[in-house]
C-alpha cells in the first residue's frame, strides 16, 4: 500500500524535550518543597500530558486532586520560560521534512502537550512551512491514545486513514495509530523500548529518521 500522509508525534519523535521537561518539573516539585528526578526517570514519566506526568512526579503518599491541580500549574508556567532552553530537534529531523516536503507528502503533528506549547514549539523550531496541520491538547477531544483528534486531522488532510502513517516513540503513539487504523511506525531514537513499541502495536521500528522515507516510496 502506498501511503499519503503522516502524523508525527512531537516530544521524543521530532523534538527532544526530556532536559526541559525534567527540569521544569524539578523546579515545581522543589518549589513545593518535593523530592525531585533524575532525567533517566523522567523518559518514564512523559507521554500522556502534563496531568499524568505531574501525578507520576509526586510523592505516591501525598497526592490529591487539588495537589496535582496546582502543580499543574506550576508547571505549566515554568515550563513557559524553559522550554527553548535545551530543546532541539533530533539529528535528520530537518532532513526529513525538507524531502518529505519536497515530494508533497502532507504532513501533521499531534501531541498530548497542550496545544499553545504545540504551536509554539513546531513554529519555533520549524515554522510554518512543513506541517499541514498542528494539534495539542484541547478541551472537548480526548489525549492519545484516543484516536479521535488523529482522525480529525486525516479528515482536515482529506486522507484516508489506512493510507496514513503514524510516527512516535511511545506506546501511547502506537496505540493511537492502531486505534484509528493508521500504520503505526515507531522510532528508537525517543524516550521508550523497542519492546515498548512493540508490545503496543508498532508495525515498524526505524532507528534513523531518513527510513521513514523508503516507507512512502521515495
Amino acid at each position: 500500500m502506498k501511503y499519503k500522509a503522516i502524523i508525527f508525534d512531537l516530544d521524543g519523535t521530532l523534538l527532544d524535550t526530556i532536559q526541559d521537561l525534567g527540569d521544569s518539573m524539578n523546579d515545581t516539585l522543589k518549589s513545593m518543597g518535593y523530592p525531585v528526578h533524575d532525567i533517566q526517570t523522567y523518559l518514564q514519566l512523559v507521554g500522556n500530558g502534563v496531568e499524568n506526568l505531574v501525578t507520576r512526579a509526586l510523592p505516591p503518599d501525598i497526592k490529591s486532586e487539588e495537589l496535582v491541580k496546582r502543580c499543574v500549574s506550576n508547571f505549566r508556567n515554568i515550563y513557559s520560560d524553559n522550554w527553548t532552553k535545551k530543546t532541539k530537534a533530533y539529528g535528520g529531523i530537518p532532513e526529513l521534512l525538507n524531502k518529505l516536503k519536497a515530494n508533497q507528502i502532507q504532513t501533521a503533528v499531534l501531541s498530548n502537550k497542550l496545544h499553545v506549547f504545540t504551536v509554539q514549539m513546531v513554529q519555533h523550531f520549524f515554522g510554518s512551512d512543513y506541517f499541514n496541520d498542528v494539534r495539542g491538547e484541547m478541551p472537548g477531544i480526548p489525549k492519545k491514545p484516543d484516536p479521535s483528534a488523529a482522525l480529525v486531522i486525516a479528515e482536515k488532510l482529506s486522507s484516508n486513514p489506512a493510507q496514513m502513517i503514524f510516527v512516535g516513540d511511545s506506546g501511547t503513539d502506537m496505540q493511537t495509530a492502531v486505534n484509528a487504523g493508521m500504520y503505526p511506525v515507531g522510532v528508537l531514537w525517543g524516550y521508550r523500548s523497542k519492546d515498548d513499541l512493540t508490545r503496543y502495536g508498532a508495525k515498524q521500528i526505524i532507528d534513523k529518521p531518513e527510513k521513514l522515507l523508503g516507507l512512502m516510496g521515495i
